[in-house]
C-alpha cells in the first residue's frame, strides 16, 4: 500500500532533481532526453521524472509517484514511457534503488555501434561488464524485458541499449549517477585509446611505405 509523508516525498524529488541536474552538468544527458527514478523503500511504487521533461530544469511537479503496473498513483503528468524497464530491474534486483538513462555521447558511439565497451582501465573491477541489449521500441515491453534479463546478473550495474544509451542502476541516486559517470569515462577513454592506436597504425604504414 502507498503510504509516505509529504517530506519524506518531498525529499526524495529533491534528491532527484539535485542528482538529473548533475547527470546535465557533466555532459550524460541534454535536452528532454533520458529518464531516472528511485524506489520507494519497501514497496512497489516508485518517483520517475515525468515524459518530456529536461534533466537540467526539473521541478518538484516533473516527478510522479507510479505503481509497478505504471498507474499513477500521485502527480498530474506522464510518467516517462521508459518506465517498464525501471520496473524490471527493481523486481529482478531488490537491493537497487535507483535507475539512470543516459544518452551520454562516448557510450552512445558504442551503442550506436553496437559494440561493447572495451573495459581496458581499472573501471572493470567496478563494472566486470557492460552487455549490449539489443535494439527495441522505446517504452515496449520487449525492450524492458531485454534490459530486466541483462540485469538478471547480479554482477551487471550498467548496460548499453543498441542505438540508444546507458542504463545504469545502483543502491541510491548517488550510486547510480556513478556508475553512469563511470560508463561514460571507460568509453571515452577506450575511443581515444583505439583512435590513438589507429593513427600510429596509419603513421607506421605511411614511414614504412616511403
Amino acid at each position: 500500500m502507498y503510504k509516505i509523508d509529504p517530506a519524506s516525498l518531498l525529499n526524495m524529488k529533491n534528491e532527484i532533481i539535485a542528482t538529473a541536474k548533475l547527470a546535465y552538468e557533466k555532459g550524460l544527458i541534454s535536452a528532454a532526453g533520458g529518464n531516472l527514478s528511485v524506489r520507494i523503500p519497501g514497496t512497489e511504487y516508485m518517483l520517475i521524472k515525468a515524459t518530456g521533461r529536461p534533466f537540467r530544469s526539473l521541478r518538484p511537479e516533473d516527478i510522479v509517484v507510479i505503481d509497478f503496473n505504471g498507474k499513477l498513483i500521485e502527480g498530474s503528468k506522464e510518467p516517462s514511457k521508459e518506465w517498464r524497464f525501471h520496473v524490471g530491474i527493481y523486481r529482478t534486483r531488490p537491493e537497487l534503488n535507483a535507475v539512470i538513462h543516459t544518452h551520454s555521447p562516448y557510450a552512445t558511439t558504442y551503442a550506436v555501434l553496437g559494440v561493447e565497451i572495451p573495459l581496458i582501465t581499472e573501471a572493470r573491477n567496478a563494472l566486470v561488464r557492460v552487455p549490449i541489449v539489443e535494439e527495441a521500441p522505446p517504452g515496449s515491453e520487449r525492450l524492458a524485458l531485454a534490459v530486466t534479463n541483462a540485469f538478471a546478473d547480479n554482477k551487471v550495474r550498467a548496460v548499453i541499449l543498441k542505438n540508444h544509451g546507458v542504463v545504469a542502476a545502483g543502491r541510491n541516486l548517488e550510486e547510480a549517477l556513478n556508475i553512469a559517470e563511470l560508463v561514460e569515462d571507460v568509453a571515452k577513454i577506450a575511443y581515444n585509446y583505439e583512435l590513438l592506436r589507429a593513427i600510429q597504425s596509419i603513421s607506421k604504414t605511411a614511414c614504412y611505405g616511403k
